[in-house]
């Protein structure tokens, strides 16, 4: 989706358990400012060294303006891992009833996590759908319990460039 399927990518066990530095993260073909590692393949979250993630996560703030963690949907121990260390958090969640009720438990969860900088993304906003659930912006934060960061409407043309493996060219592209 992001134009990289090619790269190859370390994973963040590579660098946290010395193989390799941060700064050899991949860094993506247009945006150079851009570097990222996966998570790994062979190593569920459970297995995941916290306090060697943790000091690359130390490590990688000390190098970049913005550290993002993407989490695995639910609540399960990749949430969890990076929850735990999100200085701020940018729940994603779709309009669909059970993605609200997930997105509102995942809220809960970061609350007792004692998480407080938390808000709404909701993504692929389709007002024909909105219409037929009877359902409203406003009602959907209060169902969730959380500020509104933005809403992302449905876009037929991001789905068809990430099946594709393209990025755009000659589209601006801005980062918050």
């Amino acid at each position: 989706a992001l134009g990289m399927s090619d790269m190859a990518a370390l994973s963040f066990v590579d660098v946290y358990s010395g193989g390799y530095d941060l700064l050899q993260a991949a860094k993506h073909p247009v945006f150079a400012p851009l570097q990222f590692l996966t998570a790994p393949m062979n190593c569920p979250a459970e297995a995941v060294d916290v306090d060697a993630f943790g000091a690359m996560l130390s490590e990688a703030r000390k190098h970049f303006s913005y550290v993002f963690l993407d989490a695995p949907a639910g609540i399960e121990a990749g949430f969890q891992l990076a929850a735990r260390f999100a200085d701020r958090v940018i729940l994603v969640t779709g309009a669909d009833p059970a993605a609200v009720r997930d997105a509102s438990r995942a809220a809960e969860v970061l609350e007792l996590m004692g998480k407080t900088n938390v808000r709404l993304v909701v993504n692929r906003i389709n007002e024909k759908m909105f219409s037929m659930m009877k359902l409203t912006v406003d009602d959907l934060i209060d169902r969730v319990g959380l500020p509104l960061l933005g809403l992302v409407p449905e876009d037929e043309q991001v789905l068809l460039l990430s099946a594709a493996g393209t990025f755009p060219s000659g589209k601006k592209w801005a980062f918050a």
